[in-house]
């Protein structure tokens, strides 16, 4: 489940790209075949090019990724993991993912925890990991209490920005309950 989620990450970075490259390649052969113009068949070149660009930055975050999941050990235990955005929880350790870059550790590696709300009051709580940092989605205030409560729990030492602690703490808490989902819409 880890190694699949994380190549989903990794495609979805350049999937945009890759459509607006490949439609723009689509428009302009179809320009060049009613028109000819000789200087279209230039920029027709370039947006391959670009193309070609992707698929090696593509393929060489995948290769990069692939060697950082090889040394997560027990991959199997993360599919039963909660997922937040692009942090995999599990009881006794987390995953996660941020620009190119999968890390593993223990609760212990977490050093803050920071509430962002984004537009549409949207929220993510972002941790620090060995100093790097990765973003989890939240769906309601209460999930993000949750969090901050669990997280407490694992590491006392941890910083709690913008949040408060509150829930039992347990790593089932954090994900939604039934009640929670019926008022989302789900």
């Amino acid at each position: 489940m880890l190694r699949r989620y994380v190549a989903g990450f990794i495609a979805m970075r350049y999937v945009l790209a890759e459509f607006a490259l490949t439609a723009t390649i689509l428009i302009l052969a179809y320009i060049n075949g009613k028109l000819f113009l000789d200087w279209l068949r230039y920029v027709i070149l370039a947006c391959v090019a670009g193309v070609v660009v992707i698929l090696i930055l593509y393929t060489r975050d995948r290769m990069h990724t692939g060697k950082q999941l090889n040394n997560i050990k027990k991959q199997s235990e993360y599919k039963n993991a909660i997922v937040l955005g692009y942090v995999f929880f599990l009881e006794n350790r987390v995953a996660a993912y941020a620009k190119g870059d999968v890390i593993e550790d223990d609760y212990s590696g977490i050093t803050d925890a920071t509430l962002l709300i984004g537009k549409k009051g949207k929220r993510a709580v972002r941790l620090t990991i060995k100093g790097k940092d990765y973003d989890t989605q939240v769906a309601t205030p209460q999930q993000a209490e949750r969090l901050a409560a669990f997280l407490k729990k694992k590491n006392p030492e941890i910083r709690l920005h913008d949040l408060k602690t509150k829930g039992p703490g347990t790593w089932k808490s954090i994900d939604l309950v039934p009640a929670e989902r019926a008022t989302l819409g789900a």
